[in-house]
C-alpha cells in the first residue's frame, strides 16, 4: 500500500514504494505504480489532494495494461511489457476507482482505489 500524504517531507526517490511504503504524513509529489498480469501493485494508492501529484505506471507483466481513473478523466499510454508512463493527477478530496482498459482485464479483476486526501 502506497501513501502519500499532505505535510512533510519528500520521500526518496531511490525507495521502491511496494518494498518500502512512504510513511504516513510524507508529502511525495510522486507515486509508483506498476501493472502485473491481471492485477495492479499496489491496489490501493492515497495521494494529496488539490496537489499534482506524478504517478509513474510501469507494465511490469507480459501483457499490455494501461492505468485508467474515470472520474478524473485520466488514461496512461498503453504499455507494452517493460515500458512506463506517468500521469500527473490533481483531484479533489474522495475515492476514485481505476482499472486497465484493455477489454476483460478490469472484469478479471485488474481495479483498484485511489483515495485523495
Amino acid at each position: 500500500k502506497l501513501i502519500v500524504t499532505e505535510g512533510g517531507a519528500t520521500a526518496s526517490p531511490a525507495a521502491s514504494p511496494a518494498a518500502s511504503p512512504a510513511p504516513s504524513g510524507d508529502a511525495a509529489k510522486e507515486a509508483s505504480l506498476d501493472t502485473v498480469d491481471i492485477n495492479f501493485e499496489p491496489k490501493e494508492l492515497t495521494i494529496a489532494a488539490n496537489t499534482d501529484v506524478k504517478i509513474t505506471v510501469t507494465n511490469k507483466g507480459v501483457l499490455q495494461h494501461d492505468f485508467h481513473v474515470d472520474k478524473l478523466d485520466i488514461t496512461s499510454k498503453l504499455l507494452n511489457s517493460g515500458e512506463s508512463d506517468t500521469v500527473t493527477i490533481n483531484a479533489a478530496p474522495g475515492t476514485y476507482d481505476f482499472w486497465c482498459t484493455v477489454p476483460g482485464h478490469k472484469e478479471a479483476g485488474m481495479t483498484g482505489t485511489l483515495t485523495v486526501k
